[in-house]
């Protein structure tokens, strides 16, 4: 089996709504490092609200970074039940996450376990 993706490939472009302004762009990246890193501080925790802190997080990040696309595409191609059991899903997600399960999908649109 061939690797679809090779890592100098280009990493999707998401078009950004109109009106986006760079200090929102700060904002949004500031608040998605910090959802992340309080997100991985408590999901440890018996009360299960890290992890969906760390998903909204990471969602935010990878709505502004290549770099986080890209690095999420990686992980995703590491462990392929996880990027199976997410495409699975998509269908019942709102339609910004499923641009963003798409666009970090390590395997081309006819691949990808559709």
């Amino acid at each position: 089996m061939t690797a679809p993706y090779a890592p100098h490939d280009p990493v999707p472009d998401l078009d950004p709504p109109p009106g986006r302004t760079p200090l929102g762009r700060l904002v949004r990246l500031g608040l998605g490092w910090i959802l992340v890193v309080v997100g991985a501080v408590t999901a440890p925790t018996p009360v299960p609200v890290g992890l969906p802190m760390v998903a909204v997080g990471l969602y935010l990040l990878a709505r502004e970074s290549k770099t986080v696309r890209r690095v999420i595409r990686e992980r995703r191609r590491a462990l392929p039940g996880f990027s199976r059991r997410l495409n699975g899903l998509k269908h019942r997600m709102p339609r910004g996450v499923r641009r963003m399960i798409e666009a970090t999908d390590p395997l081309p649109q006819g691949e990808g376990g559709e």
